[in-house]
């Protein structure tokens, strides 16, 4: 059986059976994105869910509704978690929910990048990490100035989204800077209304410019006393560069390489003049995600632009959106950023719903996959 994460469909390596539960089945994917997987067949009451084996370290939880993601709060229970949206307004009929953990500091398949409480460096003189019902936290935040740094180095550049994993409790809210390879983002952590419900707080985009090391500050920006702060981590996902493509008056939709979320350990966004791709596309467990709206009800074919170095053709790439997959054997064009055109076949798509497209390599050839300069879905009258 297979699951859907924002697009991505991943292979499963255990079923965790869950005793007497009636919400549906629990499974971990062999995919090295460090995730447990919830198959929900009916919601609990309450959004309590027993588990057999309870995920550890949990750092961040979204659900799946029709392909679209609901963050997620969560409070741990003897036996399991109880989840409920961020949004209060949003009701929940989840068809999935995923659990990503870390053990340990590092970045995972996918480009997500996680730091955890353990592998922190504490400044203050009440600074320390502990170990209870919430699970490994940086506790003692009490005055300015008090710290958690990480030092690390990634495998690639481009954009990811920074958020925080915490608790707070109290009647003031905490207001802390983060600061990552020179980006200072301030950040306000609004105490729960539960002092266990462990909540992620979205912070800002960072643009990491270079593959080079950087360290990650979390840092007090004034004192707290009447409010308990426990971190259990910093997560950065990875982002698209540009913006949610847009459908030209005819209705042609253009999917170009800035707009793509490259879920990658190593390729990415190439901006120089030469390149404007999707490029070094070494590791074939990479792969792009494009999310875009639709103006018009209609046909259209899809049109995937590729170059490839010469000796390296031949790499296996399946293509996925409105629940068709195409699949084609990468063309040989002399250089990487030669591009060609490729048809891949047509597409039904409806004005209004919501739809993503996925490229996800299957087999690699030579000594890289491919480079993309974009997609195109181009309407069936206007294609002709």
């Amino acid at each position: 059986m297979n699951f859907v994460r924002a697009g991505f469909i991943v292979g499963v390596a255990a079923v965790l059976e869950a005793s007497g539960a009636d919400w549906g089945v629990a499974r971990v994917p062999a995919d090295g994105t460090g995730t447990t997987v919830l198959e929900v067949g009916k919601w609990p009451t309450g959004g309590r869910f027993v588990l057999p084996d309870v995920p550890a370290h949990v750092i961040h939880a979204h659900g799946l509704r029709n392909g679209q993601s609901v963050a997620l709060d969560w409070t741990p229970l003897t036996n399991g978690y109880r989840f409920e949206p961020r949004d209060r307004r949003t009701k929940l009929k989840l068809e999935t929910v995923v659990l990503e953990q870390a053990e340990a500091s590092g970045q995972f398949a996918g480009g997500r990048i996680s730091f955890v409480p353990k592998e922190a460096k504490l400044s203050g003189t009440a600074m320390r990490t502990e170990f209870d019902s919430y699970g490994t936290t940086i506790t003692g935040w009490t005055v300015k100035g008090d710290a958690a740094t990480w030092d690390f180095k990634p495998t690639r550049w481009g954009m990811y989204e920074l958020e925080v994993c915490y608790t707070a409790e109290g009647k003031e809210p905490v207001e802390l800077d983060v600061t990552l390879a020179g980006h200072v983002l301030p950040v306000t952590l609004r105490a729960a209304p539960k002092a266990d419900l462990v909540k992620t707080a979205l912070i800002g985009q960072v643009y990491l410019a270079k593959s080079d090391p950087f360290s990650v500050r979390l840092a007090l920006d004034r004192g707290i006393e009447k409010s308990v702060l426990r971190v259990k981590g910093i997560t950065l996902h990875p982002a698209p560069e540009g913006e949610v493509p847009k459908p030209a008056p005819n209705g042609e939709i253009v999917l170009l390489s800035h707009a793509a979320t490259t879920h990658s350990v190593m390729m990415r966004y190439e901006p120089a003049t030469n390149k404007n791709c999707m490029g070094y596309w070494v590791n074939p467990a990479d792969w792009a995600e494009w999310n875009f709206p639709v103006a018009k009800t209609g046909d259209y074919d899809v049109e995937l632009w590729q170059g490839c170095g010469k000796g390296s053709g031949g790499s296996e790439v399946q293509v996925e959106v409105a629940g068709q997959k195409f699949s084609f054997v990468v063309q040989d064009t002399g250089h990487f950023q030669a591009f060609v055109p490729r048809q891949l076949g047509r597409i039904h798509l409806t004005e209004g719903l919501p739809y993503s497209l996925t490229i996800r390599p299957q087999r690699k050839q030579g000594a890289a996959v491919m480079d993309v300069r974009q997609v195109k879905l181009l309407p069936v009258a206007a294609s002709k």
